[in-house]
């Protein structure tokens, strides 16, 4: 069990969606927050509203978490105006859609860099600074639902998310009895603004930038309407801050999409047995 009062907790992606809702109650919580976002403005009016409402210190970062040597530079700016760091929350991703025969090189790259390479970076950054001072501290990692089942038109968000779901299962191991907890969140559709997250893509050679959603009624188009109607980011906050202070790995936002990973797990097995 970890309680967050008082302590610092790192959140990356958090201008807003379930970046924000988690270092806002966190900072409900008691603890004081470092806010990287890649977006300054965004992230910095964030801040200056979580300060203001809950009275902890809160103060934003410009950052890319795919740029390691950024992510580096920023935990010891954030140990120089913070002191100790003990939370760190991996939320910051992107998506793309299509079929994937039409994922070129760049989508790749850039998928994998920000939603796993973040997650890497980000313990690069700041894992030894938690393992260092044995105050005890917890990870989130921010996954999907789409890292233990498989969607159409999703194939590189999907590899993402399964590496770290696998990423995070096997730190947990590693990290027993060390008075470090870690939770992968796993969430279903949410209404953020992930579906926009194409803004930020880097144009390949001889290409444009492009939205990662398609046509209305392709299954990508699908999917983004699924995240215009998901449920609110602060309905997962909640349970985030449980499953930091009871230890919990497992955090799901949709029980009723059960039914999907037990499929899963069943053809598995059955294929197993054969």
């Amino acid at each position: 069990m970890f309680d967050p009062r008082d302590k610092v907790a790192v959140v990356t992606g958090g201008a807003g969606g379930i970046g924000f809702a988690i270092a806002s109650a966190l900072a409900h919580a008691g603890a004081d927050i470092a806010l990287l976002d890649l977006h300054r403005e965004e992230v910095e009016d964030a801040a200056r509203a979580l300060a203001d409402e809950t009275g902890r210190r809160v103060f934003a970062y410009k950052a890319d978490v795919a740029d390691r040597a950024r992510m580096m530079a920023l935990a010891h700016a954030i140990a120089d105006d913070f002191g100790p760091f003990h939370i760190l929350v991996n939320n910051a991703g992107v998506a793309i859609g299509g079929p994937v025969w039409d994922m070129t090189g760049t989508d790749w790259d850039w998928t994998l860099g920000v939603n796993l390479g973040g997650v890497v970076n980000g313990l690069l950054a700041f894992l030894p600074a938690i393992r260092a001072h044995d105050e005890g501290g917890h990870v989130v990692n921010v996954a999907s639902i789409a890292g233990l089942i498989a969607t159409p038109g999703l194939s590189v968000y999907t590899a993402s998310k399964f590496a770290v779901v696998g990423l995070s299962e096997s730190m947990r191991a590693d990290l027993e009895g060390s008075g470090i907890g870690v939770s992968v969140l796993c969430p279903g559709f949410v209404r953020t603004r992930i579906h926009e997250a194409g803004r930020n893509r880097p144009a390949g050679p001889g290409e444009q930038p492009r939205a990662p959603v398609a046509d209305e009624q392709s299954q990508v188009g699908e999917i983004a309407r699924g995240v215009l109607s998901g449920i609110e980011p602060v309905e997962i906050a909640g349970q985030v801050i449980a499953a930091i202070r009871e230890g919990r790995f497992y955090i799901f936002t949709h029980p009723e999409l059960a039914e999907y990973v037990a499929e899963r797990h069943d053809a598995i097995m059955g294929a197993m047995k054969t």
